[in-house]
This record gives structure tokens, C-alpha cells and sequence, in this order.
């Protein structure tokens, strides 16, 4: 439990860093970007809470998911890319599950406020097995797989309501496949960039 603890720290760590470089390096960029085609672009910094189905185990999970994403926006475009970083953990009586992904997302806006978008990230995830079916059979890692989707809602002063769904695919080896669903209610804070006229 503390190499999943260590890993997530290192993990929050490095969003709040990597959204520190893109601001500072963004004036480089947009400097390079044609006008005509780049609107603006944003950080947006989210987490919140997190209830996961393992796929283990009869109980659903409590936990949380936290991460980053970069989007620049395209007046000729009708959907935004984005470039996502996340992480989440949640803890049962089976089984605890921490997972760290990256990739892209694409969202669109509805009625000025809605903002609906889908994801498909890439990443690592450690399960540790609380009630192990095999004894000293404790802790396992899997490449993870995650498709998912949500909707954000503008609130005020940049900030967002967010809810989320990730279906997740863990392969720990030897036929030991598991597909966890992450259900999740957070909010988001979205800074703006200002990336041509």
C-alpha cells in the first residue's frame, strides 16, 4: 500500500508541474500559431470523488480521481482536443485499485454551458488484494485501458460541475482479466489562454 501511496503523490505532484510548464510555455507556442486557426486554449485542473466497481469482489469502492488537461480550441473545428493526464484510487474490503493514465479527449459545447466529451486514456494500475483468492497472492499491476466520457457544466468564475465514467480493461496476466467501472462526481477549474485573435 505505500509503493500505491508513494505513486500517487508522485503522480499529483507531477500534474500541478506539468500545468505550471504549459502555462509558461504556451507564450512560445502560440507565437508560432497562425491566427486564422487557433482561438484559445486552457488548463483545466480537476478531481473529485470517485465510486468504482472493481470487478472483484461484491462491493463497490469509495475513492477519488484527480488530473490535468491541456485544449486549444479551432474556430473551424467543431470539437475541442484536449491531451489528458489523470489519476484516481479507491479502496474496498476485497480489493484497492489505484490506476495513473494519459491521452487524448475531444469535447463540443452544448447551449453555451454544457460541455460533453469522451476520452481514451492509457496507463498502469496496481490492485492489492485485501481477500486474496490465493494465500500470499496480495498485490498485481496491469497496463490500463480506459474509455470513457462525461459532461462538464459551467458554474462561475471559470469553475465547473463534473461528472464522469470511465470502463477500464486490466489484463494481470494468465487469464486474470478484469473490466472496473469508475463512476465520478467532481469539479473542475478551467484557466483560460488566450492562443490568437
Amino acid at each position: 500500500m505505500q509503493v500505491l501511496n508513494l505513486v500517487c503523490n508522485r503522480f499529483l505532484s507531477s500534474i500541478f508541474v506539468l500545468a505550471f510548464l504549459l502555462c509558461a510555455g504556451h507564450t512560445v507556442f502560440a507565437q508560432q500559431a497562425p491566427d486564422r486557426y487557433v482561438a484559445s486554449a486552457a488548463v483545466t485542473v480537476f478531481g473529485g470523488y470517485a465510486n468504482v466497481a472493481p470487478d472483484y469482489g461484491p462491493t463497490h469502492n469509495n475513492g477519488f480521481f484527480a488530473g490535468i488537461d491541456y485544449s486549444r480550441s479551432f474556430r473551424h473545428l467543431p470539437v475541442v482536443p484536449s491531451f489528458e493526464l489523470r489519476g484516481g484510487e479507491a479502496k474496498g474490503t476485497s480489493v484497492n485499485e489505484g490506476t495513473g493514465l494519459i491521452g487524448p479527449k475531444v469535447s463540443f459545447t452544448v447551449l453555451r454551458r454544457i460541455h460533453p466529451y469522451a476520452n481514451f486514456l492509457v496507463g498502469f494500475g496496481d490492485i492489492y488484494y485485501n481477500q486474496p483468492y490465493v494465500v500470499g497472492y496480495l498485490h498485481d499491476s496491469s497496463v490500463v485501458k480506459s474509455v470513457g466520457g462525461g459532461v462538464d457544466f459551467d458554474l462561475r468564475f471559470h469553475l465547473q460541475a463534473k461528472i464522469d465514467y470511465q470502463y477500464q480493461f486490466w489484463n494481470t496476466g494468465e487469464n486474470q482479466t478484469y473490466t472496473p467501472t469508475v463512476f465520478g462526481v467532481g469539479l473542475a477549474y478551467r484557466i483560460p489562454i488566450r492562443a490568437g485573435n
